[in-house]
């Protein structure tokens, strides 16, 4: 495990001590969360842009995210259109 030190504004540091407060952990805990959560969601931003780009296929996405092919379309669906075009794509990478 790395370790990183990071300065925080007033504003998101008092932030971190409401919700370490409310929910009896340490503000390392806090932060850690915080940060995964985001890390996350900006992982998932990336390799959705890449797939909406057509640089990698749905497979990719999938396992670059860690997740089962039926979450990606999911992912997908609620972020942008599928369209026909991204069907007929996906399938032929699937036949590679």
């Amino acid at each position: 495990m790395g370790v990183v030190t990071v300065r925080l504004n007033d504003n998101i540091s008092g932030f971190v001590d409401i919700i370490s407060n409310a929910t009896n952990k340490s503000r390392s805990e806090v932060v850690r969360e915080l940060l995964t959560k985001a890390v996350s969601e900006e992982k998932t931003a990336y390799w959705l842009k890449r797939y909406k780009g057509r640089e990698v296929t749905l497979r990719k996405v999938a396992k670059e995210l860690n997740v089962p092919l039926w979450k990606v379309l999911e992912i997908v669906g609620e972020n942008q259109p599928y369209e026909m075009s991204d069907l007929q794509r996906d399938l032929k990478a699937i036949g590679e």
